[in-house]
C-alpha cells in the first residue's frame, strides 16, 4: 500500500473558466507540479540516525520520493506518490510506527505545511490564466 498526497478540487478552479480551460490547466499544472516537487524533496529528507541505531538504512523510502509519480490520475486531483511498501509505517500519521514519530515528516504534515502555498498558487494560476485569456 503506497503512501500518497492528494490535492483535490483543482477541477473547480479550472471549470470556472469555460472558454479558457486549457490555459487554466497549463497554469495550474505548472504551479502544482512545482509545489509537488518541493514536497517530494521535503518528504525525502531523512532524519539523522538515532544514537546507537543498529538498523542499516537502505534509503529506499528516500529514493522512492525522488522517483515519485506526480501524474494527474483523476480529473482535478494531483498525486505525489511513493511506492515503497513500508512507507505508510514511516510517513503516514495514521499508521506511523512509534520509532518514527516526531522524526520523519508525515504526508499529512507536508500537506499542512504547504496548504497556504497551494491555495495561493491556485489563485495565482487563475489570475495569470485570466490575464492571458484577456490579452488574446
Amino acid at each position: 500500500m503506497p503512501v500518497e498526497i492528494a490535492i483535490e478540487h483543482i477541477d473547480q478552479v479550472i471549470s470556472s473558466f469555460d472558454n479558457g480551460s486549457r490555459i487554466v490547466q497549463e497554469h495550474v499544472s505548472d504551479k502544482i507540479d512545482t509545489i509537488l516537487g518541493d514536497m517530494m524533496r521535503q518528504l525525502a529528507n531523512e532524519p539523522p540516525e538515532r544514537v546507537g541505531q543498529k538498523y542499516r538504512r537502505t534509503h529506499n523510502l528516500q529514493h522512492g520520493w525522488q522517483e515519485a509519480d506526480t501524474k494527474w490520475r483523476l480529473p482535478g486531483t494531483a498525486f505525489l506518490r511513493n511506492p515503497t511498501a513500508y512507507g505508510p509505517y514511516v510517513q503516514d500519521a495514521s499508521m506511523q510506527a512509534w520509532m518514527h514519530r516526531g522524526r520523519w515528516l508525515t504526508v499529512q504534515d507536508a500537506l499542512a505545511m504547504n496548504a497556504d502555498r497551494i491555495e495561493m498558487a491556485l489563485r495565482e494560476a487563475g489570475d495569470e490564466a485570466m490575464q492571458e485569456i484577456a490579452n488574446r
